[in-house]
């Protein structure tokens, strides 16, 4: 049911669509600091970025670490200088681009529109804050209208995951026949049954997220010892770091940042796969921070001591690792893979972070990787076995084939196709969540892996499941001139688990081995689909 309360939030306050800052060059005539990493933006002319809409300041190498808010940071700093008319005009602007765009392109932007304001929680918990009651109201009430117009706009997605929630307990059901009359009927009456709890679950998911603007906190520990009940962030190790040391090694240490509060772990020197498990504990009241971690080089000769004095960084940068506090629940042991700060930075590797959140009113819950591969694989249940019993419901869904149920697979094209799992409707579903709450694409792929390997006996299954191995493998393989982490340390790093992985494939190929040596049976003379299956084998 969290699952279910979850993705409700992430289909009715969407994250899909943002308004980036309009940035330009500018020289700035007094010492100015970056509002991201707070260092000297220095040079004798053009010295950094400053978003013409609402004058945030950054060095060009920090621009994409800011949040894409800036209508919200326009009208928060309009506020505090008194002009509570040009926030108020900000709102009136929005709007009224939303309408004009909706008259030229009705079918697109009446959906786009459900997302543009969406940055506005920030601006109500800083005017709560400040005790400007009005303007915080106002900016809530966009936001009760908001979800107001994504609910009418999308009906067909929220019966869709409602449906779900309520067939996935059918599975329990024995015997089959009771389970094909308890899904059909629940599909039929998908108006009626349930609309009294999909009406409370929405005002409990629609109450959440207004009082988050103002409400949310959560305690945020790294800790390397076993995970407690408590938030909790663990600096376990790294794999694979890039040497800058003439040595071929490299001293390395992390920095992880919260807020305005930054914490170090020791160094470990000459080494490319340190290990340092230590813990570290913060607290977080915004629900929009970023969880910065970064590794870096320790140096201590001249030049760095010189950088020190100049950028306030006197060691070498080795990646990093941003983190959406939004992206974190429960208890986790995750693999990030380092990222670059600029295009001129060389990184390569992945670092371990052991993490245990509690956030205010959700302090027992399972992690996000755990929650998608339960919302995947029971959308998948719903699409590709349940509402094979349906009918004109699921006639856009799904087929039926007189000598096995078919699976409809999506019809996608282009270097990506992979990628799409369901028709457009589950596929939103599931990109939805998978953007608000941090899961990434590959573990994506191979939880629908996964789901696929329970029916590989259906027509063309067998080709899908061969091109998302294939890209799979292709992920974990590929290397670049500044990687030095190898494809087996890739695959160790992944969140979907390397041994869980290796275990579905064995499975696999031995259920596979089973039918082939029983094809009299598994492929009888009359089964042309299962004469397909054996070719494609």
């Amino acid at each position: 049911m969290h699952v279910y309360r979850k993705t409700l939030q992430a289909l009715i306050y969407p994250i899909s669509c943002t308004t980036p800052h309009n940035f330009v060059m500018t020289n700035f005539q007094t010492p100015t600091w970056c509002y991201e990493c707070e260092g000297l933006l220095w040079g004798l002319a053009r010295q950094g970025l400053k978003c013409t809409e609402c004058g945030v300041k950054v060095h060009d190498k920090c621009r994409e670490l800011l949040s894409a808010d800036c209508l919200q940071r326009a009208a928060e700093k309009s506020s505090k200088h008194g002009e509570g008319d040009r926030a108020q005009n900000l709102i009136a602007v929005i709007r009224d681009r939303m309408k004009i765009q909706e008259r030229n392109k009705p079918e697109i932007f009446e959906t786009i529109r459900a997302f543009i304001v969406q940055k506005f929680p920030w601006a109500a918990e800083k005017s709560s804050k400040h005790g400007e009651g009005d303007r915080a109201q106002n900016l809530i009430a966009v936001i009760r209208d908001r979800m107001k117009i994504q609910e009418r706009n999308k009906p067909e997605i929220f019966e869709t995951i409602r449906c779900a929630e309520k067939i996935a307990s059918v599975r329990y059901v024995v015997d089959p026949k009771r389970r094909a009359l308890l899904t059909i009927y629940f599909c039929r009456t998908i108006f009626n049954i349930d609309e009294r709890t999909q009406q409370e679950t929405l005002k409990q998911v629609k109450t959440s997220i207004l009082e988050g603007s103002s409400k949310w906190s959560a305690k945020i520990a790294l800790t390397g010892s076993p995970l407690s009940a408590n938030v909790s962030f663990a600096v376990r190790c790294a794999q694979g770091l890039i040497a800058k040391d003439k040595t071929g090694k490299s001293d390395p240490y992390v920095t992880a940042q919260v807020g305005k509060v930054k914490k170090r772990t020791r160094t470990i020197h000459q080494e490319l796969n340190p290990v340092w498990n230590e813990q570290f504990f913060f607290e977080c009241h915004n629900s929009t921070d970023r969880v910065k971690v970064r590794v870096w080089d320790e140096d201590n000769d001249l030049k760095s001591k010189l950088r020190q004095k100049l950028t306030r960084e006197s060691d070498d940068f080795l990646g990093q690792a941003i983190i959406e506090v939004r992206t974190l629940s429960g208890e986790m042991d995750v693999w990030y893979n380092l990222e670059k700060r600029t295009d001129k930075s060389a990184v390569s590797g992945a670092i371990r972070l052991q993490i245990s959140v509690e956030i205010k009113g959700e302090e027992k819950l399972a992690p996000y990787h755990i929650q998608y591969t339960c919302l995947h694989e029971h959308l998948f249940q719903v699409y590709f076995e349940y509402f094979l019993q349906i009918g004109t419901f699921t006639r856009t869904l799904l087929h039926h084939c007189t000598e096995q149920d078919e699976v409809r697979l999506p019809e996608a094209k282009g270097d990506d196709s992979w990628k799409v799992y369901f028709d457009d409707t589950g596929q939103e579903i599931v990109d939805e969540f998978a953007m608000r709450y941090g899961i990434e694409s590959i573990y994506q792929a191979m939880t629908h892996f996964a789901c696929l390997c329970t029916r590989y006996m259906c027509p063309r299954v067998p080709a899908v499941l061969s091109t998302l191995l294939a890209n799979i493998n292709a992920y974990y393989a590929h290397t670049t001139a500044t990687s030095a982490v190898s494809a087996s340390d890739r695959f160790s790093a992944s969140n979907f688990g390397k041994d869980r992985f290796v275990k579905l494939l064995d499975q696999l190929h031995n259920s596979i081995r089973i039918d082939l040596s029983m094809y009299r049976v598994s492929f009888f003379c009359s089964s042309t689909t299962h004469y397909s299956f054996a070719a494609e084998c």
